[in-house]
Parts: structure tokens; sequence; C-alpha cells
């Protein structure tokens, strides 16, 4: 019986040979090329248990396949697909609806018209067209502009009391815009309602000095990517205020101990991925959100190429 386990035993021990080389997991690119040469494109590692026989599982990234929608106006720069059937796109000066019928396999696909292009009082590269999509409609925020539409009518222009943003993003009902201004300001709309405003709707990132770039919904949270940090409020309830015709509430606060003591002043680098939140520092590194702490995923190569470019 001990002959037949150690025969067993031989036969299934790893055989000897050439060591397997794990490239997927060296994904950065460096200055010597025989490194860079190991850079990984269009696809990202995810871990695999122990006993696999590789130590990573190369996973596709999005984007790799035709969607079926061709948006005719030019690049598109901003996409949004939260609202179920609906595509909503800013391709050149227009915003594009692009909505699937069911149980068709095709979209139809709508010109919403001419929105224009980004302008305002802050660098060109830290302005950029935003949309949010909500229960009851859409609002794309071109700056200083922002314009809406039901998810079956016409876009129209907020206007009246609107005093200008530079992002918007929805959440429980509110849409939430960062000002225009170079300061932490932000505001909210009346509940379900993006073309009202009340003066009184507005508060400051102000946990450090900041300005406030944009603002992102992350697991029913507000996410403000500012220059010097990042902060994070929620919804805090009410008595039902809000829900009273003509009344004036502010609903949002921030969240104790959310604030994140890196921030970003490319707010085109800000991106949701897997649950966590992703941006390029100051700095030149590139953070994950672990829970409210910034988790750094680059390497130093990385950082460096980040800061010279």
């Amino acid at each position: 019986m001990s002959d037949t386990l150690a025969a067993l035993k031989t036969a299934l021990a790893p055989k000897p040979g050439m060591k397997r080389i794990p490239l997927p997991l060296e994904s950065y690119e460096y200055l010597s090329p025989p490194l860079t040469q190991k850079r990984l494109l269009n696809m990202f590692a995810e871990a695999a248990p122990d006993d696999s026989r590789t130590a990573a599982a190369l996973v596709a990234t999005a984007g790799l396949h035709p969607f079926g929608i061709t948006f005719a106006d030019g690049p598109v720069t901003a996409l949004n697909s939260d609202q179920p059937g609906i595509i909503y796109a800013v391709a050149g000066t227009h915003f594009w609806r692009a909505t699937r019928p069911f149980p068709s396999p095709t979209f139809v696909v709508e010109d919403l018209g001419e929105i224009g292009t980004p302008s305002g009082a802050d660098y060109p590269q830290n302005l950029m067209p935003t949309i949010a999509s909500g229960i009851t409609g859409c609002v794309v925020c071109i700056p200083p502009n922002a314009f809406t539409c039901t998810h079956t009518g016409a876009l129209n222009q907020i206007g009246g009391d609107f005093p200008g943003a530079n992002s918007v993003t929805y959440l429980d009902g509110y849409w939430v815009f960062t000002s225009n201004d170079i300061d932490g300001n932000f505001f909210c709309s009346r509940l379900l309602d993006p073309t009202d405003f009340n003066a009184l709707d507005f508060a400051f990132t102000d946990a450090v000095p900041n300005v406030a770039r944009r603002v992102l919904t992350l697991k029913g949270e507000l996410w403000f990517m500012g220059d010097m940090a990042t902060e994070i409020w929620y919804n805090a309830g009410s008595s039902g205020l809000e829900l009273t015709p003509g009344t004036s509430f502010f609903p949002f606060r921030r969240l104790p101990g959310g604030v994140i003591p890196y921030g970003t002043d490319s707010i085109k680098t800000c991106a949701i991925l897997d649950g966590s939140m992703f941006w390029v520092a100051r700095n030149g590194t590139v953070f994950r959100s672990a829970g409210y702490k910034a988790e750094r995923i680059s390497t130093h190569s990385m950082s460096g190429s980040s800061m010279s470019g």
C-alpha cells in the first residue's frame, strides 16, 4: 500500500520545466523596453485561487464588442445607462437618447438637439459633460449650462434660478450640482424636479480648503472630488419637510469621517468600477477607494509617467 501511495504522489507531483511567466500581473509601462513589453491592454487580471493552474484570469474590459448604436455627430464624450432600456450620450455638440422598446433587440436613436460645448472660468481640462438619469427624467450638464428632458420628451435648457454648474449627479430623487464658481459650493434641485431650485439649497465642501471639481454617486452617497480632498456626503433624511410644496429643505450632510485627504485636479480621471472610486491625485498617484480610505494602486513608474506627462 505504501508503494502505491508513493507512486501516486510521484505521478501527481509538479512536472519539472520552464516556470510560467506571470505576464498579466505586470500591466504598467516602464522606461526599459524589455519590461514595457509586459504591458497589458484591453484586459485586466483577477487573482485566481492558490490551487488554480494559473496565478490570474484575464477578463475583458468594457467596450471591446460593438453595442449596435451609432451616434452620428462626433466622438462620444459622456454616456449614461442608469435608466433601464435607455442610453443617453453626448456626441459632438448634440445630446442623444437611444431607447430599446421591449422586446425589440435594437435601439431607436434620437437626436435631442444642440447643447454646445463646456466653457467657464475653470481650466479647460477640468470641464467636461456629465449626465445624471433619474426616475422622472435626465439632466445633462455642459458647464455652465444644464439641460433636462423626461425619458420620452424633448430637451429643454434649465433656466430661471439655475446658477450654473460644472457637474451633475442623481441621488434619492435629487439632482446635485457642483457650482461653476472656483470654490467648494454645491447645490441640489427640489425633490423629483430638476428645473426647480431654491437659493437656500446649497452647501460647501469645506472640511479643508478645497475646490469641488466634480460630484459622483457611489453606493448611495455623494462623492465630491476636489483639489485637496475628497468628501463623502449622504442623505440625512428629514421629517417630511422636503415633501411640502414651497418648503425648502437641504437633505445632505457630510459623513462623519468622510474626508479622504487625496483630491484631484483632473476630473476626467474619476471613474466608478467594481464598487469603488478610481482617480488620479495631484501628484500623479492612482488611487482606489477602499471603504472611506484611499488605496494606492499605481506603481512608482506609472506615477512618474503621469507627472511628467
